[in-house]
């Protein structure tokens, strides 16, 4: 195949033009190994070689321009490439090169990680812990950032979480809010012991309309079938059974 001429693509990669209005894109270090730009022809089989040695740097600079875009780790690199059908002498080359040229640092990625994990989401330490071990890093390379971290830490986020859910209740006696919340919190990956330890400090508020709201509905709900006392009765035997305190009601009021 004759080579009519080179254009420059990018920074990294050139497109050679043959005569036949045919064309490849080569990386720069494949070029200069195959010392393509002093010659005037590639036959078939040499050409095989260069597209084969190009792939390698291809799966380099992919996995390249996925870092700079955001911090990633070998393991979802590996994979970003294995979906994109690389082989796995390429991904292996691309990885190597990116570990010797200070891109995989797992240090700064632990530390970046966890940052972002504790300002820019709501997890608890067990769930960061576990979002990393997917990520491929070791329990005992996690704990050694992990364990620099006390629970006045964990304590302010679950508190800021218990205020603002809270403010968001339009439906939950106390009884009922700290239920969930317990919950909520066990699943976003926060310790027990802080979790009822947070819980027990809060003072929370019971809300008025949230009962007086109940009282409607239930009322609404049992009134053509009972009267009077019967019915004092009947509604608040079911607000107690949503967690509001008997000395709480005062159905005279409704």
């Amino acid at each position: 195949m004759e080579i009519e001429r080179f254009k420059k693509k990018n920074k990294n990669e050139y497109t050679i033009y043959f005569k036949n209005n045919s064309n490849i894109n080569l990386y720069e270090e494949t070029i200069i190994n195959f010392n393509i730009i002093g010659k005037k022809k590639i036959n078939k089989e040499e050409l095989d070689k260069i597209i084969l040695y190009n792939q390698k740097y291809e799966a380099y600079y992919k996995a390249l321009k996925d870092l700079t875009s955001k911090l990633r780790t070998e393991k979802e690199l590996r994979i970003k490439l294995e979906k994109n059908n690389y082989t796995q002498n390429n991904i292996d080359y691309a990885i190597n090169k990116l570990k010797e040229q200070g891109y995989l640092n797992k240090e700064l990625y632990l530390k970046s990680f966890i940052a972002d994990q504790i300002h820019l989401t709501l997890n608890g330490p067990n769930k960061i812990i576990y979002n990393l071990e997917k990520l491929g890093f070791e329990k005992t390379e996690i704990d050694s950032y992990m364990d620099l971290l006390n629970n006045n830490l964990w304590l302010e986020k679950i508190n800021n979480i218990i205020i603002k859910k809270e403010k968001l209740n339009n439906n939950l006696s106390i009884s009922l809010l700290k239920n969930k919340i317990y919950r909520d919190l066990l699943v976003l990956g926060y310790n027990q012991e802080l979790i009822d330890q947070a819980i027990n400090e809060y003072e929370f508020k019971e809300n008025p309309k949230i009962l007086e709201k109940e009282i409607k509905k239930i009322k609404k709900r049992y009134q053509n079938k009972y009267n009077g006392e019967e019915l004092k009765k009947v509604i608040k035997n079911k607000l107690y059974q949503k967690g509001f305190k008997l000395e709480d009601i005062d159905l005279d009021n409704y």
